[in-house]
C-alpha cells in the first residue's frame, strides 16, 4: 500500500524534516494501539528492532511488556 502526503502538508508539520520521519511516527503509532507488534513496526519504518525501540524511547513510549512475557522468559532461563 502506498499513502501519500504532499510536500505542502509536511511542511505545516515542523516536527518532520522527510519522509522517514513520518513513517517512524506512524509505525510508533500503531505500536502504541498494539495494532503492531515490535517487529513489525521496525520493518514498516524500515528500522532494526533495537533502532526502533530507540525511538519509542526517544518518544516516550514503553515496550509492550506483560506480566505472562516475564514468566515465559523465566520459565526459558
Amino acid at each position: 500500500m502506498i499513502i501519500e502526503i504532499s510536500d505542502a502538508v509536511l511542511q505545516q508539520v515542523p516536527a518532520y524534516t522527510s519522509p522517514e520521519d513520518v513513517k517512524v511516527d506512524f509505525a510508533v503509532w500503531l505500536y502504541e494501539r498494539e495494532r503492531l507488534t515490535l517487529a513489525q513496526a521496525a520493518r514498516l519504518c524500515g528500522r532494526t528492532r533495537l533502532q526502533f525501540q530507540k525511538k519509542l524511547k526517544e518518544r516516550g513510549v514503553h515496550l509492550h511488556y506483560s506480566i505472562e512475557d516475564i514468566q515465559v522468559d523465566v520459565q526459558n532461563m
